[in-house]
């Protein structure tokens, strides 16, 4: 489905009515509908709520906007990863300074032992 420029809540909103719901008579028959956390979405939604009858939506409509989880998910795991990546650079900064040291104390190991 093509959607023009700008993709501004409005716009999303009116060809998502238009072009899906209208086109193949699903006002009365859609439980939620699944997107991203984009802050347009949310916009698009709200605008949403207020064109479909609350009494063919679920506990009036309250689980019309669903999240994705897949994307939820992606994010928390490039949080995650990013976190694991900062502290693996430092590592890698601060290891050969740890070999230099591990050796250091290796020779005096030799030069004191009785």
């Amino acid at each position: 489905m093509y959607v023009p420029h700008p993709h501004t809540s409005d716009v999303l909103a009116n060809i998502l009515m238009d072009q899906c719901v209208f086109q193949y008579n699903l006002e009365n028959k859609i439980s939620s509908i699944v997107v991203d956390n984009y802050t347009t979405n949310n916009s698009m939604m709200d605008i949403l709520c207020g064109k479909f009858e609350t009494n063919y939506l679920i506990l009036g409509g309250k689980f019309l906007h669903m999240r994705c989880s897949a994307h939820i998910l992606n994010l928390i795991v490039k949080d995650g990863l990013s976190v694991m990546v900062m502290a693996l650079r430092e590592f890698v900064l601060v290891l050969p300074f740890a070999l230099q040291l591990l050796k250091d104390l290796r020779s005096l190991r030799t030069r004191f032992v009785f």
